[in-house]
């Protein structure tokens, strides 16, 4: 184990009462390495992280680190122009340059970086924390800045579908011919022009609109009508997204039931359907949407 990911999981070993994280740009791998050291009786646990569109679309910030900080229990707060590091267990804190990616915590090839141990209620660290928690805001399964450009295709982080996910993997696979539409897919999601379902699946997974439909239908135990799913879009995205023709949204909820995870995607008569373990179910009323 290298020797920042090894200190940092050290001293959050010893955590008592509380933990933090403090980093401007955040690896989900590396994230879960540091906070498996956190014992469980832990209760005050807060990730800060600048967490805003531009960065995980370029990947820069992971788009798992919303769900990891779930999972453990970790507050996830947003906070723009952030580029401070501190990892923070009660009293104690490391401060220095590393970042909680793989390459600042040396998973792998690592960066060449500093962490100082000091106290955390040192005044110039103390003053840090207290600004960063003043000039945060509670995030988001995306990015707050997720409105700028939705119309734009350079703009990947609220990239819609406009075709059926069969017909991009069939174009993918060589079964059929890339066409234009195909062909945007692949540079919207960053997808070689042949590959895998696997790498598609990652792709689409960090697609704002996509993870913003996904969270909220995870969350749900009632069906999700083609209206609710435009208010979702109008006030989440963009409102010009309210308008969204109904073939949008069912192409919109083909992709989220072949690449979500544990989801499958079913159509029948006049009803699309996206259905989800338990009681999650999406339901859109209307005509049958067309297969390729």
């Amino acid at each position: 184990m290298t020797d920042e990911l090894s200190r940092v999981r050290a001293l959050f070993g010893q955590a008592r009462e509380r933990v933090i994280v403090v980093s401007a740009y955040i690896g989900g791998d590396a994230l879960e390495q540091l906070l498996d050291a956190v014992p469980a009786s832990v209760s005050r646990r807060m990730v800060a992280t600048r967490w805003d569109a531009q960065d995980i679309a370029t990947g820069a910030t992971d788009w798992r680190v919303w769900d990891i900080a779930q999972q453990h229990g970790m507050r996830l707060l947003a906070c723009p122009r952030l580029h401070a590091k501190i990892y923070v267990a009660d009293d104690r804190a490391l401060v220095g340059s590393a970042n909680a990616t793989t390459s600042g915590m040396g998973i792998g090839v690592g960066n060449l970086e500093l962490l100082v141990p000091v106290d955390a209620a040192q005044p110039d660290v103390s003053r840090v924390l207290t600004l960063v928690e003043q000039g945060s805001i509670a995030a988001l399964p995306f990015g707050p800045d997720v409105s700028s450009g939705v119309a734009s295709d350079e703009n990947i982080s609220v990239w819609l579908p406009d075709i059926s996910p069969e017909a991009f993997l069939a174009a993918l696979s060589g079964r059929t011919p890339h066409t234009d539409a195909t062909l945007r897919i692949c540079a919207a999601l960053q997808v070689a022009e042949s590959g895998d379902q696997a790498d598609v699946r990652d792709a689409v997974q960090k697609v704002t609109s996509f993870r913003i439909v996904k969270h909220e239908f995870d969350v749900r135990l009632a069906p999700m009508t083609t209206e609710q799913l435009r208010d979702l879009l109008s006030d989440k995205v963009d409102a010009r997204l309210g308008g969204l023709s109904y073939e949008r949204l069912v192409l919109l909820v083909q992709w989220l039931g072949r690449f979500g995870a544990n989801t499958h995607w079913e159509s029948s008569g006049d009803t699309a359907l996206a259905l989800y373990p338990g009681a999650w179910l999406a339901t859109f009323p209307g005509d049958r949407p067309h297969s390729d």
